[in-house]
């Protein structure tokens, strides 16, 4: 039976692989040989979002999940979404292999399990690696932390050495474990290409950074060899890539102009502490849900203070899809006269899901107004990732979807 590693390099679209491949004979490698298909996500192109889909093979909206978080009983209460939140017995990716043998590496929603398994600091679990037992033969693993930028009061190019430092120790420990555990299935996700994008932009890639672009290659040559000598047959995966950032926006901010929501200084609210837990340590505003009847808790995403749906709800259901037309239409409106950028936005009726969701290309929304790097980046999300497999392995149009991107790759898994 074949065993498969998928190698996922999340902000890396083809060029910038081109580019990383002068410094890796692995990724030459890949880029030489390898069949390619360029993938584009929909309307939410948030790492989480995204691999809703390729762990579910399902796309947004049908497997729910919008974002890191979702207001729970009011939007000022913020709940971290993990893999029991997707629908049930739907991680196709991971379905066909048994716990014990399915190696995840800083994959985002996903719980430890029975799994060899890397926490990628996203889900609301204190343990760092698991099972336990594996320190005892790979001591260095207790020294393993999910992110490299816990302080963010630094400059930039500072904590890109720091991320980088932290993974190419999660590159290391992926590659010693592949030797030592043997996985049937496994799935390694590299963030760095995530924060230096964010925290850098496109420019990452210039000659300014070869140095950091050198010891990121090497460290993947190395997990390249591991998966190698375990007879592992290498996919691999990009679900989005980066663009520069032409302009913070502070939708909140637009909802208020609107009429559509009241802002204040905030207390220290549920909702600030689940912020400061994905990051954001420096929100100053909240709002009045007594007198507000949308906000937007999480990137691209607006949700109506349904009655229905929040304890202190204000909005009936029978004004909620007037209500979300109006304020699609504002946004429409405000974002292509204020910033002309690219907008592009939708409604959904459905209950468990943002009353809008939208996408201002080339764009970064903030909630903060005293904000560290990650909240004003170089660089933003841009929905134009790939998918990479052996010739004759499966057939790849040259473009597709993300989802699409996901099916394959259970399809591979599947055999």
């Amino acid at each position: 039976m074949n065993k498969f590693a998928i190698i996922a390099l999340d902000g890396l679209g083809l060029q910038e692989l081109d580019r990383l491949a002068e410094f890796s004979t692995f990724l030459a490698g890949i880029r030489r040989n390898y069949v390619f298909a360029q993938t584009e996500s929909n309307i939410l192109s948030n790492t989480a979002t995204g691999w809703a889909t390729l762990l579910t093979a399902l796309d947004w909206p049908d497997h729910t999940c919008s974002g890191f978080a979702k207001p729970v009983r009011s939007l000022l209460n913020l709940q971290v979404v993990d893999e029991r939140q997707l629908p049930q017995k739907s991680l196709r990716l991971l379905g066909q292999t048994a716990s014990r043998e399915t190696m995840l590496i800083n994959i985002p929603l996903v719980l430890p399990g029975d799994r060899i398994w890397l926490s990628d600091g996203t889900v609301p679990v204190q343990t760092r690696f698991s099972p336990e037992l594996l320190s005892k033969k790979h001591p260095e693993i207790n020294s393993y932390q999910p992110c490299g930028w816990l302080n963010c009061n630094k400059p930039p190019v500072e904590l890109l050495r720091e991320a980088i430092s932290t993974e190419i120790l999660r590159l290391q420990l992926a590659a010693d474990l592949t030797q030592s555990q043997r996985p049937a299935l496994s799935v390694v996700r590299a963030a760095i290409f995530d924060v230096a994008g964010h925290l850098i932009g496109p420019q990452f890639y210039s000659r300014k950074f070869q140095v950091e672009l050198s010891s990121i290659g090497h460290a993947l040559d190395a997990l390249a060899h591991a998966l190698k000598c375990a007879d592992m047959i290498v996919l691999m995966i990009s679900s989005y890539s980066f663009e520069n950032c032409l302009q913070v926006v502070n939708l909140n901010h637009l909802l208020a102009g609107g009429g559509f929501c009241r802002m204040s200084p905030h207390s220290r609210t549920a909702r600030m502490i689940a912020l400061e837990g994905l990051g954001n340590r420096h929100a100053r505003w909240t709002i009045v849900p007594s007198k507000s009847s949308a906000y937007s808790p999480t990137h691209g995403t607006v949700y109506l203070n349904r009655k229905s749906r929040y304890d202190d709800g204000t909005v009936c259901e029978s004004q909620s899809s007037s209500l979300a037309e109006t304020i699609l239409n504002y946004l429409t409106t405000v974002c292509e006269q204020r910033y002309g950028l690219d907008f592009s936005g939708k409604t959904y009726p459905q209950s468990d899901l943002p009353d809008v969701a939208f996408r201002l290309r080339g764009a970064d929304y903030t909630c903060s107004d005293n904000a560290d790097p990650f909240d004003r980046p170089a660089g933003v999300h841009c929905p134009r990732g790939f998918l990479a497999f052996p010739p004759g392995l499966r057939n790849l149009d040259k473009e597709m979807g993300l989802c699409t991107a996901g099916q394959k790759l259970c399809q591979a898994v599947e055999g």
